[in-house]
């Protein structure tokens, strides 16, 4: 094995060392020559095999909606492994997997690398955007609260289903208004996102790369003076390139934007292809400035020849920027070539500045969130009476409705706790026009405390009846003779009762007067009062008495008289007869001798 020390010699320069790392990009042979103190020599072969490494691609399906399924994807390899990560520990070793109902939080850089006789290729990685459409989770109001609604900010268009009760279901976050009964409502945002944008130095800060344009460029001061028809620039000040243009870019101020000198029509800006899917929805838009404060630009954008909507107008002032914005469907298309045109022949003012392209897929997602409105604790009070005597007693009773736990009553008179709790409040004291209230509380209720409706009380204080009787005629009366009896009552009520008696035996009359032709000399009348009044001192009254006086029996008498005491043979004879207690139709029979 020869004399030691030994030295070392290897061919294609991979070194003089007894062991050489090498990484040929070939196949490669590689011989040692070793030789020891005697100068004797021995040499070796070995064949190093290269082989390609794989390649790995990464794709996806994405954007999509929380809970849609996710798919990756990779070119396939016959003979290979396959190995993916991603966020929160994802793995998978399917060359192709699937992720069903992917949440939000699933969202993140995924990896995907392919081993092939065991050489593994780079990583290749794929970001991926699972949307949220609506951040509000299911909950529970009260009855007459309000809760805004939130979707995710930053959609193009948003519309909440259904519209009840919303302050307005177009906006991201409406705002809900409960009504008074239970319900459990459901509603669903539907929402339109963008994925990401797929133009090209979309924000000109690479700038006048990846576009075409029949413009021509300059980039020195002052440059689009002279250049009135035809001339653009990329930069972050438009004044640098024509010293009475006047504007920076639309994001940050101190950007590139695309600084267009316009005249010409027809001209194209700005155009860019960009492949697309075929029957897809996309968004497209753009922002427009005027640079010069006279005959602002006429804006013309077309997708593959066709033009998008109306003409756009820049704005009246310089310095401002306007959003253009509109959907287009690719239809059988695979590619979209956007273009921009200026069609207003001006070529005075007529400037123009441009930044901030979009065009990406439209993805529309939706989401729903359950609201549970809940009634508001309530309480109502009926009492026994609502009128009384004074030192009566007045029971009153509470009811709660849609109570969730133990309820405490407090009652209140005229809004001054009286200390009295339970659903029961009786008093015998209250005021004339006291008001009675009660106030409930139920902490596992939603609204936890209310108060009922109220009632008034009004207290009557105890009358006095009477009553008093009068007759007609008054004084004597001639036998047999009709007398009226008429009685005058105070505090009778509406429906007073009266006993008239003779003597203490009843008549059977019941009314306010009694008539009679049958009474005798000391006969006394008298009535009773039953009245109907709720509170008195005593249900009945007993009148005075009238005792009946008969006059004496007159006798009747005449006297008569003549006019001549002496008369002449044939002469008439004149007599007048004088009654005394005659009566009103008196008879007179006239005798002679």
């Amino acid at each position: 094995y020869g004399v030691p020390p030994y030295s070392y010699s290897w061919n294609n320069n991979a070194g003089d060392g007894a062991t050489v790392s090498v990484a040929p990009q070939n196949n490669t042979a590689y011989t040692a020559t070793i030789t020891d103190q005697c100068n004797n020599t021995a040499t070796g072969t070995a064949n190093v095999e290269v082989r390609p490494l794989p390649v790995a691609v990464a794709g996806s399906n994405a954007p999509l909606c929380e809970g849609g399924t996710l798919n990756l994807t990779t070119q396939g390899v016959a003979g290979a492994t396959y190995s993916w990560t991603g966020p929160n520990g994802y793995t998978s070793t399917l060359q192709n997997p699937s992720l069903s109902n992917a949440p939000a939080n699933m969202s993140g850089t995924y990896t995907s690398m392919v081993t092939l006789s065991g050489c593994q290729s780079e990583p290749a990685a794929v970001d991926i955007a699972i949307n949220v459409p609506i951040l509000s989770r299911d909950t529970m109001i009260c009855g007459g609260a309000t809760l805004q609604l939130l979707a995710a900010a930053g959609a193009l268009s948003y519309q909440w289903a259904p519209a009840q009760g919303l302050s307005d279901p177009a906006i991201v976050n409406p705002v809900f208004t409960a009504g008074s009964q239970p319900q459990t409502i459901q509603y669903t945002v539907h929402t339109k996102t963008t994925a990401g944008n797929l133009v090209k130095n979309s924000d000109f800060e690479n700038g006048n790369a990846d576009f075409y344009t029949d413009y021509l460029p300059c980039n020195t001061s002052n440059c689009l003076y002279p250049m009135a028809a035809n001339g653009y620039s990329v930069g972050t000040d438009a004044k640098f390139y024509h010293i009475l243009f006047e504007g920076k870019d639309h994001t940050s101020g101190a950007g590139n934007f695309m600084i267009v000198n316009g005249a010409q029509p027809n001209l194209v800006v700005w155009r860019q292809t960009i492949p697309v899917k075929p029957n897809t929805d996309y968004a497209f838009g753009t922002w427009i400035s005027t640079l010069i404060a006279s005959n602002p630009a006429s804006i013309r954008f077309s997708v593959n020849g066709i033009q998008l909507g109306d003409i756009f107008s820049a704005p009246a002032n310089p310095n401002q920027w306007k959003r253009y914005f509109t959907e287009w469907n690719s239809g059988a298309n695979t590619s979209a070539e956007i273009e921009i045109v200026n069609i207003y022949p001006e070529a005075s003012g007529n400037d123009f500045g441009i930044d901030d392209i979009f065009f990406g897929e439209v993805i529309a997602c939706s989401g729903s969130v359950n609201i549970s409105v809940n009634p508001l604790l309530s309480a109502a009070i009926n009492a026994s009476t609502t009128t009384i005597c004074a030192g009566e007693e007045v029971t009153f009773t509470a009811i709660a409705s849609n109570n969730t736990g133990a309820v405490t009553y407090e009652w209140l008179v005229n809004g001054i706790s009286t200390g009295k709790t339970g659903n029961i409040f009786r008093t015998r004291d209250p005021n004339n026009n006291d008001s009675v209230q009660c106030r409930i509380t139920d902490q596992q209720s939603c609204s936890k405390e209310t108060s009922s409706n109220t009632i008034g009380v009004i207290v009557r204080q105890a009358l006095i009846p009477d009553i008093y009787i009068t007759a007609s005629p008054q004084g004597d009366i001639c036998p047999g003779s009709e007398v009226t009896f008429t009685a005058t009552t105070v505090n009778g009520g509406v429906n007073p009762a009266y006993e008239w008696q003779v003597n203490g035996a009843g008549t059977g009359e019941n009314s306010g007067s009694f008539m009679s032709s049958n009474l005798k000399a000391g006969d006394q009348v008298m009535c009773i009062l039953r009245t109907d009044e709720t509170c008195v001192t005593s249900e009945k009254d007993t009148s005075n008495h009238i005792v009946i006086t008969i006059a004496a029996e007159p006798q009747p008498n005449v006297s008569i008289s003549a006019v001549k005491d002496t008369i002449c043979a044939g002469e008439t004879a004149f007599f007048t007869a004088s009654p005394q207690n005659a009566g009103n139709n008196p008879r007179y029979i006239r005798m002679v001798n």
